[in-house]
Order: structure tokens, then sequence, then C-alpha cells
């Protein structure tokens, strides 16, 4: 999926108010409202931006951490953290982070144009997916060859981060008024279902049912499963 900003590019200054009801140390979610990274420990360093704000510290969300990514504290103003993370004192374009109130009260911070730098981008970016998939849409024939309308559909995700046993991650099916096409896994049925790298000849059981039709077709959209090759075995053939 790419994503797309458009519209005037913004560059006046932002000031992000907090109540006076609010606590100390509450956590403030603040986003880099400019197309230019900025150095958040020269702003959380003035007083002239921030007020009853923590100015030594800072939480980014790092996806390439771990397995499923995690939150990374920022030494403020070095821009240092623990976990040899990309992060630093600059927020990137299209970029979020937590600060923290200091005391109880009223607090403010504000986004000052001039602290936007032509600094590299960081590498606290997920740069691509590191899964592969296989999706499989049910389709009245008559339906498919008018453009007409998806019957159901599963999708799978293989990754060697998986376990091909079921867990949280999968999605169990829900039973429709009319066609069902569902993966069989230990004897469950579930439409998403993520799984480790398939082994040689490894099968995967389907299931379809509530017919309305004689004829049907399956679409096999297997481009992004790209170290495996699918083979389809109707058991009526």
């Amino acid at each position: 999926t790419t994503l797309y900003a458009i519209g005037s590019l913004y560059n006046s200054d932002t000031t992000i108010t907090i109540g006076s009801s609010s606590s100390a140390n509450s956590d403030v979610f603040i986003g880099n409202p400019f197309q230019a990274p900025i150095d958040m420990g020269s702003l959380l360093g003035s007083t002239n931006t921030n007020t009853n704000m923590k100015s030594n510290v800072m939480y980014i969300w790092d996806p390439t951490i771990n397995t499923r990514g995690a939150y990374v504290t920022v030494s403020l103003p070095s821009g240092s953290n623990s976990t040899g993370s990309g992060a630093n004192q600059y927020l990137m374009p299209g970029q979020a982070a937590f600060i923290k109130t200091n005391s109880s009260g009223a607090a403010s911070f504000t986004f000052d144009n001039a602290a936007v730098t032509d600094v590299d981008r960081v590498s606290t970016f997920r740069t691509e997916r590191d899964f592969q998939e296989m999706r499989i849409q049910l389709f009245q024939k008559d339906s498919l060859d008018h453009n007409g309308p998806v019957a159901d559909g599963i999708i799978m995700h293989f990754s060697n981060s998986y376990s091909s046993n079921y867990d949280e991650w999968d999605a169990t099916k829900p039973g429709n008024l009319d066609e069902n096409i569902s993966i069989i896994n230990g004897g469950s049925y579930y439409s998403i279902d993520l799984r480790n790298f398939p082994m040689t000849e490894e099968k995967i059981q389907l299931n379809i049912n509530r017919y309305r039709h004689k004829d049907y077709s399956l679409v096999i959209d297997a481009t992004q499963l790209k170290d495996a090759d699918a083979l389809y075995i109707d058991p009526v053939i």
C-alpha cells in the first residue's frame, strides 16, 4: 500500500495545548506536521516552545525492533537510545512520538518551523512487508464472467515468524448466509491464516459450502508468494 499526501505544504508553527486538569507524567501523543525532520531536542529544551513538558525524553515506535516492533526511549537532546535503534532527536515527516508532562496543570508544546532540519531520514520505518501472501476468492461463474460481486474469500500470509498452528493472529471464519470458503486447520475454519512457509508437498485444505449454483470459479492470486509454487487440487476431478 502506498499513501500519498496532497494539498498545500504546511509551514506554520503549531501549538499543542494540554488542559489544567492534566496530571504529572501524562503521555502526550504528537505528530510532526512538517514535511521535513524537526529537532525535538531543540524544541523541548526551549522555554519558548515548551511549557511544563519533560525536556529530556521522548518515545518513538520502531517497527524494526524485535519481531513486531517496540517503543524506543530517546534521550534528549543527544538523541541516544539503549536499543541501538535508528531513532534519535529528529522526528521524521509523518512520524509521531510520545512526550510527557512535568507536573500537574496546564502544558503546551509548539512545533516551531525554525527547528526544521535537513538531516537524513532515520531507519525507524518498515521498508517492506516481512511476509508473503496468497488470496483465494470464490465466485459464482456467471458473476465472474460479468464482473459481478465476489461470493467469499480467504487470505494466507506466510512468514518464518508465523506458526502454522492456530494462534491469536489467525481469524476464525464466520458463517455466511450463502456461499462460504474457508481454510481448515486443526479441525477449525479460518478466513485469515498466518502460517510458516509451506514444506514440500504440504497440503492446505479448503472448505466450500452452501452452494446455490452449479458452476463456480476460484480466483487464486499467488503473485505475492515468492518462495513457493502453489497448485490447486480439485478432489472431484
